[in-house]
């Protein structure tokens, strides 16, 4: 198996029992450039070559929209093959998912594609922004790696349509996520004060797990613009 090694402890913190053999980080996928027009339909495309010269492995994705989106996918292409990662409907709770199959390491020389579709309602133009009536565009792609080679990459930030393969394209309700609330399960502890978990991290010192969640409340330009004064 891989991952942190940790146990748990139902106060603040958290105690590492030995180093781990792997380590996890997660690559990110966005846009910041795109425009949807009222009424239409709109796909936005990041592609990005890998460069470094470590093997990653992705084994966990989360996709993120806000109203208009109806589907984030993210693609491996090596040597002229497209291989699906994950794709999710970003509607649905914001969490890691598992990706499903056999293991698709990426290496150097490996290009990445992520896609999110959107679909406006609106009789206005959306453009990406912080809000809740802007949209975002977000492809979280989580992966381990040797502990001893570890470094945080950075993500794909690129812009650029490109056509996915027949056989690659996301068949309807593939990967599709099923998942059912499990009421006989009770919160206790540090348990009880987190959110949807979006991430994990360590510390520098690699002794204590991170986790980031997600807060209660929801964030506005009105919010923002009462910070800033």
């Amino acid at each position: 198996s891989s991952g942190i090694n940790a146990e748990w402890l139902l106060r603040p913190g958290i105690l590492i029992t030995k180093p781990p053999p792997k380590l996890a980080g997660i690559y990110l996928f966005a846009t910041g450039g795109t425009v949807i027009p009222p009424r239409m339909s709109v796909n936005a495309d990041t592609t990005c070559a890998f460069q470094d010269d470590v093997e990653i492995t992705p084994f966990a994705y989360r996709t993120h929209t806000h109203k208009l989106g109806v589907r984030v996918s993210g693609w491996r292409e090596r040597e002229g093959t497209w291989t699906l990662l994950g794709t999710g409907n970003p509607q649905k709770p914001q969490m890691f998912y598992l990706m499903k199959g056999e293991n698709h390491p990426v290496r150097k020389g490996d290009i990445l594609h992520a896609r999110c579709e959107f679909v406006s309602t609106r009789d206005i133009t959306t453009r990406i922004g912080s809000t809740g009536e802007d949209e975002m565009c977000n492809f979280y792609m989580m992966y381990f790696m040797d502990a001893d080679k570890f470094r945080l990459e950075d993500g794909c930030y690129y812009e650029k349509k490109f056509t996915v393969p027949d056989y690659a394209r996301v068949k309807e309700k593939e990967n599709e996520v099923s998942y059912e609330v499990d009421d006989s399960w009770k919160s206790v502890g540090i348990v009880e004060n987190i959110g949807q978990i979006g991430g994990l991290s360590h510390s520098a010192d690699k002794k204590q797990l991170v986790v980031f969640h997600r807060a209660e409340g929801q964030t506005g330009s009105s919010d923002q613009d009462q910070e800033e004064n």
